[in-house]
């Protein structure tokens, strides 16, 4: 049994060959730029007809090493790699209208190109070289998208932005800037700030800072009756809407509280431990984590930011979907904010928040003084950044005795 992987001429060639006592020697051959993949073709022969060819025991250490393979390259492949919409080589291959729907038959021979109710340019595909892999259309695509003639994809970028540091865009219906979404509140600031952007190469850091210096950003969220009274739902950007701390905050804040929080960044997701209730929802109730559906993280690694934290659809953890989390079924431009008895009842009984709250015991046990009156001003001051009133320190006194 032998197999000869050759390579002349940057093509790929794979050679598989066996005999045996009872039959003369056969060959497999098989070329192509699909390289490993092709290897497919060599263990659907070796399926079909292995006993015959290769022997019994030869066969079962074939399928036994074949699944060791296959067990290993899942285990490789998770959380390396992202599906991603792909081409499939420099030449583009011919597409045609479907009559009546059915692939089988063809009809008129459609070319790439825009939706022509935006008034795009014309698609040319560049010359390709042999170096080339691609058609070069999605690099098309994307030179459209971010051109600066088509200023629509900087102002909803900016609106984003916005919406992100007030709570609300300058447009409202931030996924909708056609005739039946929300008019901007300030078209002109709108415009303005879509041109910086650009001029600024399409840096956010830079428009970021612009909006976080500007007075708008740094006013008070103290209501003033006169302007409370011409605008009450402060269209006008006359005060700061005080906003609720969204759910990747308040678990990086708790974990920050004990001292835990890993910074480190980039790389892979990482996986939380996830109560027996939730694990319970899944299709699959036995194996959850040797099947792939859920993985184990380290102690360390399970601390890393809420950005970072792996998620499924049907296995998000408690903490993120009790504070408001994004629904994971559809895009969700804007967050609703709610206050429900599930918020309060988390808080109490996670065993993610007793372990902290554990772990923040501890640190107060070493770093405040030796009486509770020191204990609950070192408490108030690492979780709200502020020394306790007296009145504060007078309830905390009362509520620990």
């Amino acid at each position: 049994f032998r197999v000869e992987f050759i390579n002349q001429t940057g093509v790929p060639y794979l050679k598989l060959s066996w005999f045996g006592p009872s039959f003369g020697k056969r060959t497999l051959s098989i070329s192509g730029k699909k390289g490993v993949k092709d290897l497919s073709t060599v263990n659907a022969a070796i399926e079909k007809h292995g006993k015959g060819l290769l022997g019994e025991e030869a066969f079962t250490r074939h399928q036994t090493v074949a699944k060791e393979i296959d067990a290993v390259r899942k285990r490789e492949i998770q959380g390396k790699f992202a599906v991603a919409v792909s081409e499939t080589g420099r030449k583009l291959p011919e597409t045609h209208l479907f009559l009546r729907g059915s692939p089988h038959a063809e009809g008129e021979l459609v070319q790439a190109g825009f939706p022509v109710v935006l008034s795009p340019p014309a698609v040319t595909p560049p010359e390709r070289t042999r170096e080339d892999t691609t058609a070069g259309l999605r690099t098309i695509l994307a030179d459209w998208i971010a051109d600066k003639t088509n200023p629509l994809t900087a102002r909803v970028m900016v609106n984003r932005i916005w919406q992100h540091h007030f709570g609300r865009g300058i447009v409202r219906s931030t996924s909708n800037f056609g005739k039946a979404g929300i008019a901007p509140t300030h078209p002109e600031l709108l415009d303005w700030l879509a041109a910086e952007f650009m001029a600024n190469g399409w840096h956010m850091k830079p428009l970021h800072k612009q909006i976080m210096l500007s007075q708008t950003y740094r006013q008070s969220s103290a209501a003033r009756e006169p302007e409370l009274a011409k605008d009450p739902n402060n269209n006008l950007f006359w005060r700061y809407n005080m906003r609720r701390l969204s759910a990747e905050e308040i678990r990086d804040s708790v974990l920050t509280m004990t001292d835990t929080l890993n910074l480190t960044m980039h790389g892979p997701t990482v996986y939380t431990v996830l109560p027996d209730e939730v694990l319970a929802t899944s299709s699959k109730k036995n194996d959850i984590v040797s099947s792939g559906i859920w993985g184990i993280s380290t102690e360390e690694e399970a601390t890393r930011r809420s950005v970072y934290i792996h998620l499924k659809r049907s296995l998000q953890p408690p903490i993120l979907t009790d504070f408001d989390f994004a629904d994971l079924d559809d895009t969700c431009p804007v967050r609703f904010v709610t206050t429900q008895p599930g918020q309060a009842l988390h808080l109490l009984n996670s065993d993610f928040i007793h372990a902290q709250a554990t772990l923040f015991k501890q640190r107060i046990w070493e770093g405040a003084g030796d009486n509770d009156t020191d204990r609950i001003a070192w408490a108030f001051e690492h979780t709200t950044g502020h020394a306790p009133s007296s009145d504060e320190q007078k309830d905390a006194q009362i509520f620990l005795s």
